[in-house]
Formats: C-alpha cells, structure tokens, sequence
C-alpha cells in the first residue's frame, strides 16, 4: 500500500456505482450494488464502508469492504489469518478474499485495497432477540451455540477482537456464523492490535492498552453469554434493560466503569444461578490486569438453566401455586421443623398463644370430665322381623296381535287406534309393576371420572415433590 491518503467514504460511492470500471475482481466487475433509495453503505466503523453487491446470475452476493483508515500491516494479517482459518474445519467461519489492488479511485487513478466476504443471510443479535426474546427455548439454545462456537476458537487458541452484536450473525437453524476479520488474532500475529473493539463489549483496560492475543475475547464473550442466558430465564430483562436503537445488549461501557451503581448488575445479581454467577465472574473479570487470567466461558451453564427450567411445571390450568416457584408456608419459613430428638427448644405455639385461639387450659377444660364407672352394657333383645308388605301382582300376558284379515275382513281398512286417556284414579285391579330396570350409566361418564382422579392425583405429587425438594 502506498503512502498516498485513503479515500473518503464518497469516492467508494462512486466507485460502487460503475463496478465495471473501478474493481478488478471479474466477478465485481458484473455484479450490481444494492441499495435502498439512497446509497448508504451496510457497515463498516470507524476504519471502513461495507457494500452489498450482488452476482449478475443473482445467485450470489457479497459484502465489499473498502477501507478509508489505514490499517498497519493489514495484507499480512489478512493472509495469516487465512492460512490459520483454512486448518479450522468449522461452521462459524466465512470465506473472504483480501484483494491488495481490489478498487480504483477513479479521480487519482490509484488503487486500494479491500476485502470481498460471503454475504451471510441472517439477522445480528439486536434484530434477532428483538423477534424471539420472548421465547426462552430458542435464546437458551442460541446461548449454547454461541458457547461451542467460542470453546472452537478458544481450542484453537484464536480470537476474534470484536466480538459484539453486529459481527454475531445468526443463520437458520440457530447457528452462528462470525463475520468482519480485521482484529483478529491467530498464532504468529503480534498480541497488540489496533482494534479495541466496541466499548460495549470491552473491559476498560482492553480500551486503554488494546491487548488481545488468544483470550482476547474472554470478557466480551462473557458479556454476551451472560446477556442471553439473562433473557432465556427472564424474557421481559430484553424490554427493560436494553435501550432500543443503543448499540449493546444489556451491558453498556458505564456499567463496566461503574459496577456497584449499575442497574444492570444489580438485575443480574438478583436473579438465580447461573445467570448471577456468570455475572459475579463478569465483576470480577473487570478487575483482571490480563484477559490471560480470565476464565472462559462454560457452556454448561445453558444446560443447567434448561434443567432447572424443567423442574418448574408451566403447565396451564393449574393453579398459580403449583404452575408457579413452589414456596413454603409462613410458618414454615418463620420456624425450622424440629426432628423426633430436637426437644430442647419449645415450639412458638407451645409458649405464645394465638389471640384468637382459646389458651391451652381453657381448651383442656372444655372437655367433661371422663364418667367414674363405665356404662352398663346394652341389653341384647331378640329382633322380631318385621311384616313385608304384599308383593304384587305380575304383569298380565300381552295378547297376540290378531291378523288384518280375520279382524276386519279383506276389504275393510284397519281404523288408527287412538291411545285413551289416562286417568287420574289408578284402579286397584290394574297391577303395577315394581321390578323396573335400573338406568344404566354410560362408560364414557365413568372414564371421565377416572382421567380426573388420575390427573388429580399426578398434580397433588407434582405439588408435593416440588415442596420436599425446596426445604
């Protein structure tokens, strides 16, 4: 590179704008850039402008980035960095081409460098957890990938450098790919870098000194993790402590300058493990002289938050006591259940009466004097049966239906016969019967009956598991 100035961001525009003329990449060359309305580049920072520009079959897309702050040494890095990655057969990783004399500044006809990435479809982490905060499986699982993904780099003793939402792209099937190259850090490269990263993601001594090397993204990594796993345990923590349009999760760099009056460790503090030990570790990296001497992070504690989320039914129609945190009763809480051998220390029931409870005497003497002699005992009399009343007479035999012919000869009709009224006296000779058949009850009423006793009983121990296990 030579020692010319870079050029602004508007030449780039225009060099976009007529790919033909002013990129060297064949492919560049036929590719159209994508805009909406007014140019605008698609990121970038403080050291460059990204662009979208797309194949002409449209099968492909790309995002260019042309840079308008030097970079020291950035076409050694950039083929270290290549070299290094080519060894790493993972999925978070993005093809990219460093291209030396890859655009031309069409007013003093001299070329520059740039770098030509896979265009990844997905969403960064800002869009993504604004469409699936609410869904605590999903962000509990993203905070799992993101832990392998960091536990390959950390295997690979390589780091990222800027670890933060916009270079978190998250692809379908809730994978991960990482994208933006620039300060990253493989075996062979200086541990000084230029990039400090977003200071959102970054302890005040990174900021200050700019240390990287292979745990460079042990704090900004814990910031991250600690901030998904906060949101799968308590979605509404995404409303209330990210600020929309702010460029951090829930951390911001005030909280990390001033820790004891953050509001947001204060919320993570207060929330159950692991969330507020990842964040009690997250104190304690900020006081670390040496990302080396911070520990990196463990993807277990995703697997321990699942567990423990499936320890508590959220099962609808219950009642808000069982589908909820179990908790003890206030007698309970206030006073320890003594053993059979704990005799030394009275119960509070034992030496304070209640006010609206009679005192323990007056409860004893209400009850009468037990008799001086037991009573005589009940003499046995015969048992005379008593008379059964009369049974019934039986139905009388019903008589057979006489033929149409013989009844009303072959030419006569027969007549509708009109059922007579009853009368309200009952005639004592018309027997009545009393052997009427008993209504039968319906099989699927009885299996109703025991699906309900059945859930009954499997919610009560439900109920009762969840209680002797929170004593």
């Amino acid at each position: 590179m030579h020692g010319n100035p870079l050029p602004a961001a508007e030449v780039y525009h225009t060099a976009v704008l007529n790919p033909a003329q002013c990129f060297s990449d064949p492919d560049l060359q036929a590719a159209k850039v994508e805009r909406n309305g007014i140019l605008l580049p698609q990121g970038g920072g403080n050291f460059s402008s990204v662009f979208r520009m797309r194949s002409a079959d449209g099968r492909r897309a790309w995002a260019v980035k042309c840079y308008h702050r030097r970079i020291p040494d950035l076409a050694e890095r950039y083929a270290a960095i290549g070299s290094a990655l080519a060894a790493v057969p993972e999925f978070w990783k993005v093809g990219f081409d460093f291209q030396p004399a890859g655009v031309l500044d069409p007013a003093t006809r001299l070329w520059w460098p740039i770098v030509r990435m896979d265009w990844v479809n997905g969403r960064s982490l800002i869009p993504w957890l604004d469409r699936n905060h609410a869904s605590t499986e999903r962000v509990r699982g993203l905070a799992a990938e993101f832990a392998k993904v960091v536990g390959s780099m950390e295997r690979n003793r390589i780091a990222h450098g800027d670890l933060q939402h916009g270079n978190v792209i998250v692809v379908a099937g809730q994978r991960i790919k990482l994208i933006d190259y620039d300060g990253m850090y493989v075996p062979g490269l200086p541990e000084r870098t230029h990039e400090a990263g977003m200071r959102h993601y970054q302890a005040p001594t990174r900021i200050d000194q700019g240390h990287l090397g292979s745990a460079g993204d042990r704090f900004s990594a814990r910031v991250i993790y600690t901030s998904l796993l906060a949101v799968a345990a308590a979605p509404d923590v995404w409303t209330r402590l990210h600020r929309q349009g702010g460029e951090h999760l829930l951390f911001q760099d005030t909280d990390f300058r001033e820790p004891g009056s953050s509001q947001v460790f204060q919320a993570l503090l207060g929330m159950p493990d692991p969330v507020a030990r990842e964040t009690r570790q997250l104190m304690r990296d900020l006081e670390a002289a040496d990302p080396e001497l911070i520990p990196p992070i463990d993807g277990a504690a995703a697997i321990e938050l699942a567990a423990s989320r499936r320890l508590r039914p959220k099962v609808s129609g219950l009642p808000a006591w069982l589908a909820g945190e179990p908790q003890a009763p206030a007698a309970m809480t206030a006073e320890p259940e003594r053993t059979a051998r704990d005799t030394s220390r009275p119960r509070a029931a034992d030496t304070e009466d209640l006010p609206w409870l009679p005192s323990r005497a007056a409860r004893t003497s209400s009850f009468p004097p037990p008799p001086a002699s037991p009573p005589p005992p009940l003499k046995s009399e015969p048992l005379t049966p008593e008379p059964q009343p009369a049974r019934r007479a039986s139905r009388p035999p019903v008589p057979e239906p006489v033929p149409f012919g013989k009844a009303w000869g072959p030419q006569t009709p027969p007549r509708r016969q009109t059922p007579k009224r009853k009368s309200a006296r009952v005639s004592a000779a018309v027997p009545v019967p009393d052997d009427k058949p008993e209504p039968r009850r319906s099989s699927g009423n009885r299996a109703l009956m025991s699906i309900l006793l059945v859930a009954l009983a499997v919610a009560f121990a439900i109920a009762v598991y969840l209680y002797l296990n929170n004593m």
